[in-house]
């Protein structure tokens, strides 16, 4: 019997097909079966929607790639094996590469077909109603419980979630240990959400980060945030954030003009000067240029800084200002950068920080 053949009578004659198969010690066939089935579901997760939020917390996407395609790969035989083990307690008699031999093959053909996920339009609907299909190997798991192991229904539903309930204790610990470090740089770093409120004016932001700032922005805008539904601006914001960076992003409704109130780390040996060495570190942009703007010291709220006129992103023409300082919290420098100077140079008017924040 061929492949195919053999597939569909799994599905269509579980109990048949279970029957009659013999039990095989030969592990070649699953191992492959699995490494493919790896690969191919860390395709979708690295490359689908959901790497855009790798991107968006800084993760390395070739890491994360081999990554999960290990995990998957490890968790595929870990689990059956714990389910394997659970049966044999309870009495059973069959096999354990008989039972992987089964699942790999009843999940490959599913697990590549839902590479049609990236079919736009139809690609997300095929690749869920996929995913559903693919709980069916629990059919198949428990019918392999009672038929060859011998177990009764009720041992064998226990061994079923007994051993997949143990499997998803193990690698739950193992994924929230690996998380932590960026869940906590998140949180450290501008995962704490600012308190906005209106004015008469517009609204006031403050955020408790960095020792407490604020400041205010004028109405027909808006702040974006890791929340946003622009998968660039959550990109963006979350890769400053893992590198922990906090950055207010002021949008203009109408116009699309933006502020950006930004928050590098700093050495507190660094200072601000209007030298090229402070330009290229408040801008990190390999795609900002230099040659139309024009630099000069700045006093602005009291603070004294580095204010750029002109500067123009290759990429977009668009020409920006920015203003930074050192003089707003004793670990961050400040830096402002917008394409309407009036409107930052108000926002920038309004900035308080540490035990001046206005909450």
């Amino acid at each position: 019997m061929g492949y195919i053949e053999g597939w569909k009578s799994l599905i269509f004659h579980t109990d048949e097909e279970l029957k009659k198969r013999k039990d095989n010690e030969d592990i070649s066939k699953p191992l492959f079966f699995a490494l493919v089935i790896a690969f191919v579901l860390s395709t979708i997760y690295t490359f689908g929607s959901f790497g855009q939020m790798i991107a968006s917390l800084g993760m390395n996407q070739a890491v994360f790639y081999f990554a999960y395609a290990a995990f998957t790969y490890a968790g595929f035989f870990l689990s059956y094996y714990l389910i394997h083990l659970v049966a044999k307690w309870l009495g059973g008699k069959g096999r354990y590469v008989a039972m992987v031999t089964l699942t790999a093959e009843f999940l490959l053909p599913l697990s590549i077909a839902m590479l049609v996920i990236f079919i736009p339009c139809i690609g997300k609907t095929i690749g869920i109603i996929l995913g559903f299909a693919t709980l069916y190997v629990f059919w198949i798991v428990y019918k392999f419980l009672r038929i060859r192991h011998g177990l009764s229904k009720e041992r064998s539903i226990a061994a079923l979630f007994g051993g997949a309930l143990i499997c998803a204790v193990i690698w739950l610990t193992i994924l929230g240990a690996v998380a932590y470090q960026y869940i906590y740089l998140f949180l450290e770093s501008g995962g704490v959400p600012p308190t906005i409120t209106a004015t008469q004016d517009g609204y006031h932001l403050y955020s408790p980060l960095h020792g407490g700032y604020s400041f205010d922005y004028p109405l027909g805008w808006k702040r974006l945030d890791i929340e946003s539904n622009n998968t660039a601006v959550k990109i963006m914001i979350g890769i400053m954030q893992n590198e922990l960076i906090s950055t207010d992003m002021i949008i203009n409704n109408r116009t699309n003009q933006s502020v950006s109130v930004i928050f590098y780390p700093r050495d507190s040996t660094q200072v601000i000067d209007c030298s090229t060495e402070s330009i290229q570190m408040a801008v990190r942009s390999k795609n900002a240029d230099m040659s139309t703007a024009t630099a000069s010291p700045a006093k602005i709220n009291n603070m004294e800084g580095c204010l750029i006129k002109g500067m123009q992103l290759k990429e977009t023409k668009a020409r920006l200002d920015l203003f930074m300082t050192g003089n707003c919290t004793p670990t961050h420098f400040l830096v402002v950068m917008s394409d309407n100077y009036t409107t930052m140079a108000g926002i920038i008017e309004s900035v308080r920080c540490g035990s001046e924040a206005e909450k």
